[in-house]
């Protein structure tokens, strides 16, 4: 072997260390669980703010363990954890903005429904449907609808500040349902109190609480049945990563139209 050869093997056998060291620590692999202050160890498909490709849903606030730990919705809207359950799957979320409302008795508590996370490739988190909700419809007060015609309770305590009677029942109530006396008349849906209702009061009957469950995409699905990792690449679009032996396989599947 001539001089100039053995000169060359150097640099080629210290590229190939340098790529074995990138591929196995790279930042492509998630950690299987991480800290996140009081909440304890979390994992999949929860996620960290810094790694939002390693989940569904992204919590603030696990790097401080004494920061209020908060999930953000779409028009920057942050909504309070307040625990987990299910192996990660099911969430506790509290509205601290509903909350308020609801212990002033202000009217602002029936300004929107319950919020949820967006969606992404990997799945989306729906509510729970074991919990309880209370559908409100928002009536304008001069369609002047009576109670007996709706089967349901009725608060006027709004009609001031907003033109609009408050009808409500004292659970979850199915939409397809809704009483044709208040078919023109707007709705929202809102946590129901675990052990208290009001005839008389929606403010009573209404909770600030209310638990979320993850449902997976049909690709994140099989992904996971085939003992992969569901992740999303920087467009936010779904791949499946698979690890064999010292070597990481990654492949694309194409998006599932099986989720929101």
């Amino acid at each position: 072997m001539s001089e100039d050869s053995r000169r060359m093997v150097p640099p080629v056998y210290v590229f190939i260390i340098i790529f074995l060291f990138s591929d196995s620590a790279s930042g492509e692999d998630c950690p299987s669980t991480f800290d996140c202050g009081n909440l304890g160890k979390l994992g999949f498909p929860l996620t960290t703010w810094a790694r939002q490709d390693c989940g569904i849903l992204a919590i603030h606030g696990c790097e401080n363990p004494n920061a209020t730990k908060t999930v953000q919705f779409s028009g920057g809207k942050e909504i309070q954890v307040t625990g987990t359950g299910d192996g990660f799957n099911k969430v506790y979320l509290r509205d601290a903005v509903l909350e308020k409302s609801l212990a002033n008795e202000s009217c602002k508590a029936f300004n929107s429904n319950i919020t949820l996370p967006d969606s992404s490739a990997l799945g989306y988190f729906e509510l729970d449907p074991n919990a309880g909700y209370i559908t409100l419809y928002k009536c304008n007060v001069t369609l002047n609808i009576s109670s007996s015609s709706t089967g349901i309770y009725r608060y006027t305590g709004c009609v001031e500040s907003t033109g609009e009677t408050i009808y409500f029942g004292n659970q979850y109530k199915d939409l397809n349902d809704t009483p044709p006396a208040l078919a023109a008349c707007s709705w929202i849906q809102l946590p129901a109190a675990a052990e208290s209702f009001a005839a008389g009061s929606p403010f009573v009957s209404l909770d600030s609480g209310y638990p979320i469950q993850a449902r997976l995409s049909s690709n994140c699905s099989r992904c996971v049945s085939d003992r992969g990792l569901c992740r999303l690449n920087s467009e936010g679009q779904f791949y499946c990563s698979q690890s064999t032996g010292m070597h990481r396989i990654m492949f694309k599947v194409k998006n599932s139209q099986g989720y929101r």
